[in-house]
């Protein structure tokens, strides 16, 4: 690939709940750089656009957009979890299991 060219990937992204996708976003370390219009760019170079659902990144940087649905996705457990009094308990490889009265 040329060195001028940038392969762009979009994406859905359904992430209804702002306070978990702020969570998310930092339990990786990244930080909102640009907020307009239910649009957000990541530290990481990733565009979220809240009001489509649809999050748009660089083919090489697909594995950040994977990173994020993943936290998101633990942060919505977590959630859920505390709303029912429950314990979460990760374990398994970097946390892809869940252990606990699901």
């Amino acid at each position: 690939m040329p060195c001028w060219e940038v392969n762009l990937i979009s994406v859905e992204f359904k992430a209804t709940n702002r306070k978990l996708l702020d969570k998310a976003i930092e339990s990786l370390g990244l930080k909102v750089v640009v907020e307009y219009g239910g649009r957000l760019n990541l530290s990481n170079g990733i565009k979220i656009d809240l009001n489509r659902g649809i999050a748009t990144v660089e083919e090489s940087q697909q594995s950040g957009l994977n990173a994020l649905k993943v936290a998101y996705s633990k942060e919505s457990l977590k959630q859920v979890a505390r709303q029912n009094g429950w314990q979460v308990q990760w374990q398994g490889n970097k946390g892809s299991l869940l252990k606990g009265s699901l």
